[in-house]
């Protein structure tokens, strides 16, 4: 009964450290806490391979060509813009949506009108779509993201599991 026991206990342990580390990798729903840490010229590029592997081709081309304050809304598009008092502010409110970490120091993170209703037009794309901000980690009150995958060599086959190894 003891060793019967002791195994339920292992196993519901284990268990609940990997169900404790699934949700550590799960984006959340977060602010702003730090407008300083926003990187308006974030070049993505080096990373689109590992952003098309991730999210795909499309949404990899959205999120690079709305990264930087090109792709920003009018508001927040330039440097004089951020720093009046009124955008800083704004920018703190901003409920944002974790999406990637990247080199465990950065956040990529969305900002969407739907998690962010009763803001200001000026504050969202025209067309009503989300924009994307790398943050400092150290510039978000939780950044909890999945990391960024590593990309897969051109040309690799996808990885091969236990039950279609074990059928040849």
């Amino acid at each position: 009964m003891n060793k019967y026991i002791s195994i339920m206990a292992t196993g519901m342990l284990c268990l609940g450290l990997s169900l404790t580390a699934a949700a550590q990798q799960k984006s959340v729903l977060t602010q702003i806490s730090n407008p300083g840490r926003v990187f308006p010229s974030a070049d993505l590029e080096s990373y689109k391979p590992q952003l098309e592997q991730q999210f795909g081709t499309e949404k990899a081309a959205i999120i690079l060509s709305r990264v930087t304050q090109k792709g920003w809304p009018e508001a927040i598009n330039t440097i004089d813009e951020r720093l009046e008092d009124p955008a800083q502010n704004t920018i703190k409110k901003f409920k944002v949506r974790t999406v990637a970490m990247i080199n465990s120091n950065y956040c990529l993170v969305s900002v969407s009108p739907a998690d962010n209703p009763g803001l200001d037009d000026a504050y969202y794309l025209p067309s009503g779509e989300p924009f994307y901000m790398l943050v400092g980690k150290d510039g978000i009150k939780n950044p909890v993201a999945p990391p960024l995958t590593k990309a897969k060599p051109a040309g690799a086959a996808p990885a091969k599991s236990t039950k279609t190894q074990k059928s040849k």
